[in-house]
């Protein structure tokens, strides 16, 4: 019995003796791989900080072009509007501007044709002043 548990024992320490490296060399490895997933879990943290402050940034600017396009519109609108009523109050002013000078120029015509039957009445009074004194005699 103690010389198979001598066999084991001897056994079991060259097993030992060549499984060891190469458990040392897997820990190793697993202490790197481990090292290595640290930092990439590092960096993903990283980066979705990262994504997460420029998603947010980039929605923000897309709700102001959204209004800034919306504000835009609107100001061309009453650009447009304002042009329209620009040519209306143009062509308002034109057409008054007409009539004025069509009436002032009736006003004209109507002071010389006054004048000048004004200047009638007045001769037709002086003639008439003029022969009443004949027919008294």
């Amino acid at each position: 019995r103690q010389h198979i548990e001598d066999a084991h024992q001897g056994v079991t320490t060259r097993l030992q003796t060549l499984v060891a490296p190469r458990v040392a060399l897997q820990q190793r490895w697993l202490d790197r791989q481990k090292k290595a997933l640290g930092k990439v879990k590092e960096e993903e943290v990283r980066w979705e900080s990262s994504f997460s402050k420029h998603k947010a940034s980039a929605l923000e600017l897309l709700k102001e072009r959204k209004q800034s396009a919306l504000e835009l519109n609107a100001a061309e609108e009453a650009e447009k509007q304002a042009e329209l009523n620009t040519q209306k109050a143009r062509l308002h002013f034109q057409a008054t501007r007409e009539k004025t000078s069509q009436e002032v120029e009736a006003v004209k015509y109507a002071k010389i044709k006054f004048e000048a039957k004004h200047s009638e009445v007045e001769d037709s009074q002086e003639e008439e002043k003029e022969a009443e004194p004949s027919l008294d005699r």
